[in-house]
């Protein structure tokens, strides 16, 4: 008994990081914090979506892609979602010769890169969520960036894509 149940724990987690990549989605509107005229366009997220969870179920996954144009490393250090209960960084390695996705306190941005966020690396988990979702409707998302000792907030949309 307790065997399946592990087993119909670890299909569920596996179906929403995992998998083939959905259609790269038209970029979104890039967001950045108003914390001062030199910082307005520091960061920029782009091809955000979000996983539409399988039928029956509350968890899903988010991906998206930051670029910084900081001259300093940053990390995101939270991440929130209006339409999920709880929001949670993740990522994947590989342990003991097999992948396990784990839970991180935050994902560094080194200065002037890009860090994707996608199935099997990087992304956010999505517990709690609401189960009406359908194709193409949105869910903001909300990341907030620790960099030269502030704290930038970006939101962002993230449209609701069909799980393939």
């Amino acid at each position: 008994m307790f065997r399946s149940i592990l087993a119909s724990g670890l299909v569920i987690c596996l179906a929403a990081c995992g998998g083939q990549d959905a259609p790269t989605p038209e970029p979104t509107t890039s967001a950045s914090a108003p914390a001062s005229p030199q910082s307005e366009e520091l960061f920029t997220i782009t091809e955000a979506y979000v996983r539409k969870p399988l039928i029956g179920q509350t968890t899903t996954a988010a991906y998206f892609t930051v670029t910084s144009a900081s001259e300093t490393p940053a990390r995101i250090i939270a991440v929130y979602a209006d339409k999920a209960e709880t929001a949670e960084l993740h990522t994947h390695e590989l342990a003991g010769g097999m992948m396990e996705m784990r839970k991180v306190d935050d994902v560094e941005i080194p200065a002037g890169s890009t860090v994707q966020f996608r199935p099997l690396d990087n992304h956010v988990m999505l517990f709690g969520v609401a189960e009406d979702l359908e194709d193409d409707d949105e869910m903001t998302m909300t990341v907030d960036i620790y960099t030269d000792g502030t704290t930038k907030r970006l939101i962002f949309p993230a449209p609701i894509r069909p799980f393939n």
